[in-house]
């Protein structure tokens, strides 16, 4: 079995490529994902949204929890932090207090 990942516009490329060739299922994942990308911009944020994620970060919060608050992808926290802050190692006992302390 074969396992391959792409993203952004070549994943477009090659949806649209394999389209004739899939299931109406399929047929309709893609129309979905296609949907959902054009709204993104391809790949561009809202500057007030980049701000947030760097604000999560100065605060110590970890990638997974930027993701969950701001309903973000992980390469979005990361194309956003990578270079603008230092790496940060949060453990999942912090992420355990955080959320403790929240409720």
């Amino acid at each position: 079995m074969w396992l391959t990942q792409i993203k952004g516009a070549n994943a477009v490329g090659w949806a649209l490529t394999l389209y004739s060739w899939l299931g109406t299922r399929r047929r309709q994942q893609v129309r979905d994902s296609l949907t959902l990308w054009k709204t993104q911009g391809n790949g561009v944020i809202s500057t007030a949204l980049a701000a947030s994620i760097l604000a999560y970060r100065r605060e110590r919060y970890s990638q997974a929890e930027i993701m969950r608050i701001l309903k973000i992808g992980k390469s979005t926290v990361y194309r956003h932090t990578r270079g603008r802050l230092p790496r940060i190692r949060i453990t999942r006992q912090q992420e355990a207090a955080r959320s403790n302390n929240s409720q």
